[in-house]
């Protein structure tokens, strides 16, 4: 039975499933990884529809940007704290979408959002 994805959910997908940048650093490819879903529960659950759009989530500080937001150990069922990676947004296939490991908090959601909104130029912090 396919998964149904919901917006905040974090799922396990194939690691060579998402492409983590840049591109010219080698990393160890994992059996799997965690991605967080950020499209929209209305496309989400649209069964024609075959994508979800999302951010994979990553344990390695050292290619750490200022949009990436912290998650800490247990939030939506990670294993350890890692970061969600905002500049690696991307679309996926629904049938990637491995396991369901738990949902962010609505406020841990909004955050993910600012960052993603500043990083496509779309949040003006100074603006009231």
């Amino acid at each position: 039975m396919a998964l149904t994805p919901i917006r905040g959910g974090i799922y396990l997908i194939p690691d060579e499933a998402v492409v983590l940048l840049p591109k010219v650093v080698k990393r160890r490819l994992h059996k799997h990884r965690y991605f967080v879903v950020l499209s929209g529960d209305t496309t989400n659950n649209d069964a024609k529809w075959p994508l979800v759009s999302g951010c994979p989530l990553s344990g390695e500080t050292t290619l750490k940007t200022r949009f990436d937001i912290k998650l800490g150990q247990g939030e939506g069922g990670v294993e350890k704290k890692c970061w969600v990676r905002i500049p690696a947004l991307q679309s996926i296939e629904k049938a990637d979408l491995w396991q369901f490991t738990g949902t962010l908090d609505p406020p841990k959601v909004a955050q993910i959002d600012a960052a993603l909104f500043d990083y496509l130029g779309q949040f003006d912090p100074g603006a009231s």
